[in-house]
């Protein structure tokens, strides 16, 4: 269990420099600009807007990786891999 909780902090750690920064970066220009940030916390600036396509590019790259090799960057990391119990080799996409 060690192992598997180590490899998702790696993961959404990853997820948060990669695009979170962007977003954060964007809601506290919109926060001291003095414009009102919506309740739902989802900025359309430019700013926001590479973020969230940061995100999603690392998302399509875990998805990628995870079905295609048997990793995602985070079980890379601690050793661990995804494997199908039939074939023993990646599970697919």
């Amino acid at each position: 269990m060690g192992k598997r909780l180590l490899a998702f902090v790696i993961d959404q750690v990853a997820y948060l420099i990669v695009g979170g920064g962007f977003i954060a970066a964007s809601v506290l220009d919109q926060v001291h600009g003095g414009d009102q940030v919506p309740a739902a916390l989802v900025p359309d600036t430019p700013l926001a807007l590479v973020g969230y396509a940061l995100l999603a590019g690392l998302g399509l790259f875990q998805w990628w990786y995870q079905g295609t090799r048997g990793f995602t960057l985070g079980k890379r990391a601690v050793g661990l891999r995804t494997l199908s119990a039939a074939t023993g080799q990646p599970a697919g996409m």
